[in-house]
């Protein structure tokens, strides 16, 4: 066991495997915490590469947003990445398809547009 805050977590959460049921959380993982996903170092590149063939799905404030700040933010305490934010809300990355946020670049991943699965990959 070990403490997050007040609340004690089993330490088998620790190798459970991770499945994302979306017709539960609706995307909430896409818009909600205080940063993007995050990012190893050399997925920051892959996130540049990504953006020519996802730009189109993405929602104005989100282009607007990465091209004032980018794709990814270096957190100033840490110095650990995360995928760019729009507002501190919802990732840049985030397209919404009926009442549900999904990832842009997982879409073009399916489509076989990218290699590139996604920071944090959902399995379905």
């Amino acid at each position: 066991m070990f403490a997050v805050g007040p609340v004690l977590v089993s330490d088998a959460v620790l190798d459970a495997p991770f499945a994302c049921a979306l017709g539960k959380c609706r995307g909430a993982c896409c818009v909600q915490g205080v940063r993007g996903a995050p990012l190893e170092p050399e997925e920051r590149a892959q996130l540049e590469a990504a953006l020519p063939v996802v730009w189109d799905r993405l929602r104005p404030a989100a282009q607007a947003t990465i091209l004032r700040e980018g794709t990814w933010e270096r957190d100033a305490e840490d110095g650990s990445f995360a995928v760019m934010t729009v507002g501190g809300n919802e990732c840049v990355f985030a397209v919404f398809r009926g009442g549900v946020a999904k990832c842009a670049i997982q879409e073009a991943h399916r489509e076989g547009l990218l290699a590139f699965p996604k920071p944090i990959s959902c399995h379905l």
